[in-house]
């Protein structure tokens, strides 16, 4: 009797060792994931931060309004005289709104 009273004690204690072992790995594995959920969240803001909003390089500074089919506008003309061929008869020029906009941007530093 003693031998099995014996037996089930490793047992026990061997059941308690590998749930104790598991909490371990869990415990890590939980740790890993939280981590990794940081430092992924850290990058995305710091990247979010620094990265500069897309636009045009070169804005021109006349739009042709109508000369196409369909009436839509071209800015892509340096100069009236440009816009000016480019629409002749069909439609007219304007100073581009957009070009006015960026000229009084900031320039970024690269």
């Amino acid at each position: 009797m003693d031998d099995d009273l014996a037996g089930e004690a490793i047992t026990v204690v061997e059941k308690l060792a590998v749930a104790t072992d598991n909490d371990k790995r869990g415990s890590i594995m939980k740790s890993s994931i939280t981590s990794l959920f940081i430092a992924s969240a850290a990058f995305l803001a710091v990247t979010a931060a620094t990265t500069a909003p897309v636009r045009a390089e070169t804005e021109y500074a006349w739009c042709a309004y109508g000369a196409t089919q369909g009436g839509s506008q071209s800015c892509s003309f340096s100069t009236i005289e440009q816009c000016r061929a480019y629409a002749s008869g069909v439609g007219y020029c304007q100073p581009n709104p957009r070009a006015s906009a960026f000229a009084q941007m900031p320039k970024q530093r690269r």
